[in-house]
C-alpha cells in the first residue's frame, strides 16, 4: 500500500504538467510517509525513483513559497539520521539552493506572504541544519558558498527594530480594543482540553519565571471575545490586516460556556490576561480589594515596606505610574498583590498577579501582605485568542541559525576561521542574549564549542563573551540546566587565556561565582571548576611575568 502511494506520489513530482495545488498534495504526502519510523525500503524508493533529485529541481524552479517550503520539509525528512541521503544530496549541491532561499526579510504590507516565506526560511534552515549535521561534505559546501555571511544577514532582519515594530502592530491594536474593557466572552478550560494548548512557557513570559503564580499549564482558558456591541475582536484583527485568520475549532465544543471577562493585560496579538466576571463578587475578593485599599502609600509606611523576598514569594506590590508608566489596564497608584519574579540591583521584578501585568519596582515599594489578601487565587489568568494567529515570531528561524553554527564549529579550524571573519561570533553573542530559551541553548551549545579553540578564545573575550557569561550566570539562576552550560563557557574562556581571567576579575567574577555558589543549588562543582581555572591561568601568567622579571 505504501509503495503504491509513493509510486502515485513519485509521477505527480516527475509529471512538470502537474498543477501547483496536485504537486502541494503529493508533496504533503510525502512528508508524513517521512515522519516518524521509516522502513528502508521506502527510504530507499525516495532515492532509486527520483524522488529526491526531482525535491532539489522543485528548490531550483519554482517561486511559490508554501509549495517550496514543503519541498524543504520534505527534503530535511529524508536526510534525517541518513549520511548516505546526506552524501547523496552533498553532490546534487542542495546547501547552495537552500542559502539562496534564505534571503533576508524585509517588512511588507501582506501578512500572508510574510507568514509563508517566514515558513520558507524555517524549512529551509531545518534542511541545512539537517545536511550540516556531521557531514564534511556539507559543511564544505556551506563555507564555499558564503553560507555564514547569509545567515549573519537573515539574523540582522530578524533582529532589526523595523521586524520588532512591525510584530508589534498587532498587539497594539488587540489592546486598541479589549484592553481594560468588559467583553462578552466563549471560554474553554484549556488545562482540561488538548495538550496542544498546554504549557506556552514563550506566549507568557512573565510565568516561565514562575510557574506556580497560576499553575504550570497556560494558556489556562481559550476565548472568543466580542465588545459590547457585539462585534468579535478576532474579526476586527484580521479585518485591520495585523493578524492571521484561523479555523475556530474548540478541542471539546460542548464544553464552551457563555461568559463576561475583563481584559487587564495584553502579551501578543493573540494571547491576553483576564478577570473572569460573575452577577456576584465572592466575599473574600471584595474584603481583598478593602484592604489593599486601606493601605497607605509607601512613603507613609516607613521602613517596614522595605521588605526582602526570595522569587517566588508573595507580597504587596505599590504600583506607582510616575515610576512604573502605564502597565495593561493600570493606570492610577494602588496596591496590588504581587509575586517576586527577579531581585535585581536597586529594583524588583514582579508579577501583579490579579491582572498579569509585570512591572520594576523599588525595594521601597513592596510591604507585607494583609490578612484578606491571602489564599484568594490570582484574579486573571492568561488565555488565548481562537479565531486569529498573529504573525510568527522569528525565534524559530534564529534557534536554527544558531544549530546550523553549532554544527559548523565542530568542523575543522577553517570553519572557525569563517565564522569569525564574517562576525558570526558576534552573532552568536547576541543570540544568546534573547528571551527565547530553545535559542539561547543552540547559541550557548556553539561558543562552549568555539571556545575550545586556543585562538578563539581572546577573540570572544574582545567581543564581551565574558561579559555576557557572567549576565547570563544572573539571569538564569532558576535554570540548572542553562547554568550547566554558561558556567562550561566561562571555563573555556578562562582556562589558558590571561587577557579573559584579566576581564574577569575586573567584571567581579569572583564575587558573581561566589554568589552562584550561595544561591544555586548543584553548581558548586562547576562553579569550583570556573574558579580554579581562573586561578590556575592567573598563576601561570604570575610566573611568566616573574621569568621576564
Amino acid at each position: 500500500c505504501v509503495q503504491a502511494q509513493m509510486e502515485s506520489i513519485r509521477k505527480i513530482l516527475t509529471d512538470i504538467s502537474c498543477s501547483e495545488g496536485e504537486t502541494n498534495a503529493a508533496l504533503e504526502a510525502l512528508a508524513e510517509l517521512y515522519c516518524g519510523d521509516v522502513h528502508e525500503d521506502i527510504r530507499k524508493f525516495a532515492f532509486t525513483s527520483g524522488i529526491t533529485k526531482r525535491l532539489v529541481g522543485i528548490l531550483r524552479s519554482l517561486s511559490n513559497p508554501s509549495l517550496l517550503a514543503t519541498a524543504a520539509r520534505c527534503l530535511s525528512l529524508i536526510a534525517y539520521g541518513n549520511q548516505d541521503a546526506k552524501t547523496y544530496f552533498a553532490r546534487l549541491k542542495a546547501i547552495p539552493v537552500f542559502l539562496s532561499l534564505c534571503e533576508p526579510l524585509c517588512k511588507t504590507s501582506a501578512h500572508k506572504m510574510e507568514e509563508q516565506r517566514l515558513l520558507l526560511y524555517e524549512h529551509a534552515l531545518v534542511a541545512v541544519r539537517t545536511l550540516t549535521f556531521q557531514n564534511s561534505d556539507n559543511q564544505r559546501l556551506f563555507i564555499d558558498n558564503g553560507g555564514v555571511k547569509r545567515l549573519v544577514a537573515v539574523c540582522n532582519s530578524c533582529l532589526s527594530p523595523e521586524r520588532t515594530t512591525y510584530r508589534a502592530e498587532a498587539a497594539d491594536k488587540l489592546a486598541t480594543l479589549v484592553l481594560g474593557k468588559k467583553m462578552i466572552c466563549r471560554a474553554l478550560n484549556a488545562t482540561k482540553g488538548s495538550p496542544l494548548h498546554s504549557s506556552t512557557v514563550k506566549m507568557f513570559p512573565s510565568l516561565s519565571k514562575n510557574e506556580s503564580a497560576i499553575g504550570s499549564q497556560y494558556p489556562a482558558y481559550l476565548i472568543d471575545l466580542a465588545n459590547e456591541e457585539q462585534h468579535w475582536i478576532a474579526d476586527q484583527m484580521i479585518e485591520a490586516n495585523v493578524a492571521l485568520g484561523a479555523p475556530l475549532e474548540w478541542p471539546d465544543e460542548s464544553a464552551v460556556k457563555w461568559t463576561c471577562v475583563r481584559v487587564t493585560a495584553v502579551e501578543d496579538g493573540g494571547h491576553v490576561w483576564c478577570q473572569f466576571l460573575s452577577k456576584e463578587v465572592h466575599s473574600r475578593v471584595t474584603k481583598m480589594v478593602e484592604s489593599l485599599e486601606s493601605m497607605s502609600p509607601p512613603g507613609l509606611l516607613g521602613s517596614a515596606t522595605a521588605v526582602a523576598m526570595a522569587a517566588g514569594s508573595p507580597c504587596a506590590l505599590y504600583y506607582d505610574p510616575a515610576i512604573c508608566g502605564p502597565r495593561g489596564c493600570l493606570t492610577v497608584p494602588q496596591w496590588c498583590r504581587g509575586r517576586v519574579l527577579e531581585k535585581e540591583e536597586g529594583r524588583v521584578w514582579m508579577l501583579a498577579v490579579d491582572y498579569g501585568i509585570t512591572m520594576h519596582v523599588p525595594p521601597t515599594h513592596l510591604a507585607s501582605l494583609p490578612q484578606p489578601c491571602l489564599g484568594v487565587p490570582p484574579q486573571a489568568v492568561p488565555c488565548k485568542l481562537m479565531g486569529v494567529k498573529p504573525l510568527p515570531p522569528s525565534f524559530i528561524i534564529l534557534e536554527h541559525i544558531a544549530g546550523i553554527m553549532h554544527n559548523m564549529v565542530l568542523g575543522s579550524s577553517l570553519f572557525i576561521n569563517e565564522i569569525k571573519v564574517f562576525h558570526g561570533l558576534d552573532m552568536l553573542l547576541e543570540l544568546v542574549q534573547l528571551p527565547d530559551r530553545e535559542c539561547v541553548v543552540e547559541a550557548l551549545r556553539a561558543l562552549v564549542c568555539a571556545s575550545h579553540w586556543a585562538d578563539i578564545k581572546p577573540e570572544l573575550g574582545q567581543h564581551g563573551a565574558v561579559q555576557v557569561a557572567l549576565k547570563l550566570s544572573a539571569l538564569h539562576k532558576s535554570d540548572t540546566d542553562l547554568m550547566h552550560t554558561i558556567m562550561s563557557l566561562l571555563r573555556n574562556l578562562l582556562a589558558g587565556c590571561h587577557e579573559n581571567c584579566e576581564v574577569f576579575k575586573r567584571e567581579g567574577g569572583e564575587t558573581a561565582l561566589g554568589r552562584v555558589l550561595h544561591e544555586v543549588k548543584g553548581m558548586e562543582v562547576l562553579a569550583t571548576a570556573v574558579l580554579c581555572s581562573f586561578s590556575a591561568t592567573c598563576a601561570k601568567g604570575e610566573r611568566k611575568r616573574n621569568l621576564a622579571e
